[in-house]
């Protein structure tokens, strides 16, 4: 699910909207309210938010098979972070200039990342994160 939305009523409801789905737009009752929102990248979890709670995001490592981090109170589009110890290496999120990852020397998985003087490793982050 994407979305996920409960049918809350102070008093017994005396009008009712049926849901329905047309080939411009999903509709519903007005008094439904959601609930939950998720997210997902290449199959697997990578940010959820429940209603009046903080956002989570979720880092995935060897082939998206399991969960290497959760991370409170920022969307995944401003989670980044870089992993060597799976069989394929990923720099996801990073902005890279001349980065050569390296299959033959590895410091604490099964590569490392060759970076020359004229090569950088950044990320780029808005001043202010919206919540």
């Amino acid at each position: 699910p994407t979305e996920i939305y409960t049918l809350e009523t102070a008093s017994p409801l005396t009008t009712f909207s049926e849901s329905a789905l047309t080939s411009a737009a999903f509709t519903m009752d007005t008094h439904y309210k959601l609930q939950a929102r998720f997210r997902y990248s290449e199959g697997v979890l990578v940010e959820e938010q429940k209603d009046k709670d903080v956002i989570k995001s979720y880092v995935w490592d060897y082939h998206n098979t399991y969960p290497s981090a959760e991370v409170s109170n920022s969307s995944a589009t401003f989670t980044t972070y870089s992993s060597f110890e799976s069989l394929t290496p990923v720099l996801r999120g990073w902005l890279t200039t001349n980065c050569t990852l390296n299959n033959s020397v590895a410091y604490t998985g099964s590569a490392s990342c060759n970076l020359p003087s004229n090569g950088s490793i950044s990320k780029l982050l808005v001043t202010a994160i919206p919540n």
